[in-house]
């Protein structure tokens, strides 16, 4: 007998934290290969071992993501400044 205090369907996954670097890789639309060329301490991109296991966490990568965003404005600003 199902309670009607807990609806299956309605619930919502706990939202995690880390990503393994597939997800991670998925998540900026790049290949598994480049995450590994641009993770730390090759690249910038901080990652944290658990175990045997990679892990990416989602603030880190959107942070790394929007540091990249704006270091490319910031160069075509200074290219567009020189035209």
């Amino acid at each position: 007998m199902r309670s009607i205090y807990h609806d299956e369907q309605h619930e919502s996954p706990i939202p995690r934290l880390a990503l393994r670097p597939r997800e991670a890789a998925e998540s900026l639309g790049i290949s598994e290969k480049g995450l590994w060329q641009i993770t730390s301490p090759r690249g910038s991109i901080p990652c944290v071992r658990v175990g045997s296991r990679v892990m990416y966490f989602r603030h880190q990568l959107e942070r790394w993501a929007d540091e990249q965003a704006a270091q490319q404005a910031t160069e075509s600003e200074a290219v567009n400044a020189e035209t």
